[in-house]
């Protein structure tokens, strides 16, 4: 035990596991301590190799994100494990530069490259001091003994601080004091201007370590507002599988008509079908992590370079298959250089990119959208604990160009918090064109986790790129936020915010802004909505993307019928910085009501 704890040779070592204290011979404080460190020592060395580093499931422990200071972060609260010691974050919102001030260690302020983007890593140190009550800065007086006036034991402190490494790209990199562990939280992409925004941010833990639910640390990757786990990779690939088979059999995949050429072309589709199948299930069961999703990312992409030479080499000569190979192709080399770096988060976009494209109505998919909406919720009281409330979600049909008489959507459900329990509820529901259908979502709260995120979302599955988000946050002791008249029914990224790409706002129609107006009355009614674009206080203007005279409105809406309304309004300006956040308000004159949608300005 002596040879672990301080590192010294010690001859003919043995492994003690615990001691047997002797009847009538005296008991040592070295007894003592020898017993208490057997039992430190033991729980960490089993930690360490059979867990390893990491955040446990269901918490955010260490996760760094963005803030408007300068050379400054937010280190989310949680806890860790690193080198088998339990670390326990309890600070809120601590920022980097308050550390000295928190937990009494000062750390070196934040200092950006002069000139060149660099990368620095963000670890967490952590390490074990004797704290006595007396003679030290950390001493604690509370160990005097007030009754017998002397210290009768000594503590052991588990310490933290969370450090940054200039210009390092691996935790191995990092110097490492004799006692000390460190884990990777994030790698910083910084540049000149001082500012860490949530672009900059790639986050490095290993999360959701949990060894009765996962065979292997589970997939998770994160930078700026992309957020990839198990569920979202998997859908990623069920969303090629399904729009690659509808293309097939509305005959849309430029297939030639000799049936030897046909096959070929459609044994290198079956391929990538079967590949993007094997990735969904693999993911699904959480069998990938990081590494295996890069490799799945490179199967899938050879798949389709493999479809692409096939249809160019039999498909010759059918109108529109050069276009279509060509601005395939286009969308494809993003995707192939993100793989060959790597890049996880890079290659999921870029593929997301090409599933959106091929879901593009070109024959028999349909074009439009679906709306759902949080329409009701029982009893209308403030949430308890367990006590149930039954939320109505109405699902709205508006899909266009080859819409059916009905439409099968597809259902989902995601919550922030794995305490609070949701019912079960159909997976699926049919409405008819122009139509709507409603189904019931069951939610019991729990106290250990006072709020909770809710986001119900609708696929269109005939085409997946149509779809609904909405989400709405739940608070136990308040009123749910539903029965509104002025809705947002669109989707959030993972931090929360809409995104708004450059390239919509710069567009001819801008960025469209879906909102639902819900008329309560019998008779046809007329709303005023007056909008803003609210930056923060230490904002650069000259940065934001939209001009000045386009960052406010004012929009009627006149004799809407009773009953859910969809309309819009419409953000435009010229491309500007990406990264800057802020708030789009909308006030609803009568009834009056005050909608925030967060936004963060996105490639």
């Amino acid at each position: 035990m002596h040879q672990m704890l301080t590192g010294e040779q010690v001859g003919e070592p043995r492994h003690y596991v615990g001691l047997r204290v002797e009847q009538g011979v005296p008991v040592l404080d070295a007894d003592l301590n020898e017993a208490a460190d057997i039992e430190r020592v033991a729980a960490r060395l089993q930690l360490d190799r059979f867990f390893g580093d990491g955040i446990p499931f269901q918490n955010e422990g260490f996760r760094i994100t963005a803030i408007e200071q300068h050379n400054d972060f937010v280190i989310r609260p949680g806890v860790a494990l690193v080198g088998g010691m339990l670390v326990v974050n309890p600070h809120l919102n601590l920022r980097y530069t308050q550390q000295g001030d928190a937990h009494g260690t000062a750390v070196p302020d934040l200092v950006p490259p002069e000139e060149d983007p660099r990368t620095d890593l963000v670890y967490l140190d952590v390490w074990e001091e004797e704290v006595a009550a007396s003679g030290h800065p950390r001493a604690d007086a509370r160990l005097m003994d007030a009754r017998i006036g002397m210290e009768t034991a000594r503590r052991i402190e588990r310490r933290w601080a969370v450090r940054v490494a200039p210009a390092t790209h691996a935790i191995e990199d990092v110097p490492v004091p004799p006692g000390h562990r460190t884990m990777a939280l994030a790698r910083l992409n910084r540049s000149a201007d001082g500012r860490i925004r949530s672009t900059m941010i790639v986050d490095e833990r290993r999360t959701d370590l949990n060894v009765a639910r996962y065979l292997k640390v589970p997939l998770r990757a994160a930078r700026g507002g992309t957020t990839i786990d198990s569920r979202s990779f998997a859908d990623l690939y069920d969303n090629l599988r399904r729009i690659l088979t509808g293309r097939i059999a509305r005959e849309i995949l430029f297939l030639p008509a000799a049936d030897h050429e046909r096959t070929v072309v459609l044994l290198a589709a079956q391929h990538l079908l079967q590949h993007s199948s094997t990735i969904a299930l693999q993911s699904r069961t959480h069998n990938l992590n990081r590494e295996d999703a890069v490799e799945a990312c490179r199967a899938a992409t050879e798949g389709q370079e493999e479809l692409l030479d096939a249809i160019e080499e039999h498909s010759a000569g059918i109108p529109g298959v050069n276009t279509f190979l060509t601005r395939y192709r286009t969308r494809l080399d993003p995707l192939r250089t993100r793989v060959e770096d790597g890049d996880l988060v890079g290659a999921y976009e870029a593929q997301s990119t090409i599933n959106s494209w091929l879901a593009i109505p070109l024959s028999d998919l349909p074009g439009g959208s679906v709306v759902a909406a949080f329409r009701e919720v029982v009893p209308e009281t403030a949430l308890a604990h367990g006590v149930m409330a039954v939320f109505t979600m109405e699902v709205n049909n508006q899909l266009a160009g080859n819409a059916h008489d009905e439409e099968i959507f597809d259902l989902s459900v995601e919550q922030s918090s794995g305490l609070w329990t949701i019912g079960e509820f159909d997976a699926e529901i049919a409405v008819e064109r122009n139509g709507s259908a409603t189904f019931t979502l069951e939610v019991v709260p729990h106290s250990a986790d006072p709020s909770c995120v809710l986001t119900v979302t609708a696929v269109s599955r005939r085409n997946p790129a149509i779809r609904s988000a909405p989400r709405i946050t739940l608070q136990i002791g308040a009123l749910p936020p539903v029965g509104r008249t002025l809705a947002y029914p669109g989707s959030f990224n993972d931090d929360g915010r809409i995104n708004l790409r450059v390239g919509q706002l710069s567009g001819p129609g801008g960025r469209i802004i879906p909102l639902t107006l819900s008329n309560r009355s019998t008779e046809p009614a007329d709303y005023e909505i007056e909008w803003f674009v609210e930056l923060p206080d230490d904002a650069d203007t000259d940065d934001w993307p939209i001009d000045e005279t386009d960052r406010r409105g004012r929009q009627f809406f006149t004799a809407l019928d009773p009953g859910v309304n969809h309309e819009v309004i419409s953000l435009r300006g010229p491309a500007g910085t990406v990264g800057i956040e802020g708030e789009l308000v909308l006030l609803l004159t009568d009834p009056e009501e005050e909608l925030r949608l967060p936004f963060v300005v996105i490639d």
